[in-house]
């Protein structure tokens, strides 16, 4: 948040990228150790990680983005990429993906009536993490004349 402010008026934007749950090595032998393996398929691959980062590189918006957290997932959405599989991997906010990690990964009754695009709000995660950090809302905003000015 410092750093935003401090380099908004140079010009540079500071963006801190969130992904989910990332397949590597070590983490394929610590999810290994304690549930199946259906959690780490629905895992992204760092190359999914690593598109979100070009593509949010690439944004004609990225000085209105500075100072804030994007999710990975959320950036795959907006910007039509995939995972290198073809698929988008699961959200850490979706609320079916969760329901189904509380039930160890077997699906139940009221994991399949709900819909897969419903995550759960950024406002709720404030009562999960502390400090909340700024998600998606700019620290700079940009006058009309161009120029950036601080809140």
């Amino acid at each position: 948040a410092d750093m935003a402010r401090e380099l908004a008026p140079k010009g540079v934007s500071v963006v801190s990228v969130w992904p989910g749950l990332v397949k590597t090595e070590k983490m394929s032998r610590a999810i290994g150790k304690l549930t199946s393996a259906s959690a780490l398929e629905q895992a992204e691959s760092p190359v999914f990680v690593g598109r979100g980062v070009a593509a949010l590189a690439s944004a004609a918006n990225l000085m209105a983005r500075t100072g804030t957290i994007q999710s990975v997932d959320d950036l795959a959405a907006e910007f039509k990429f995939t995972d290198e599989e073809g698929r988008i991997p699961f959200s850490l906010r979706s609320i079916k993906a969760l329901t189904a990690a509380g039930g160890n990964g077997k699906s139940s009754f009221m994991t399949r009536l709900l819909p897969s695009g419903l995550k759960m709000p950024w406002w709720l995660l404030k009562f999960f993490v502390k400090p909340m950090p700024r998600f998606s809302r700019p620290f700079v905003e940009t006058s009309t004349s161009g120029g950036l000015e601080k809140e």
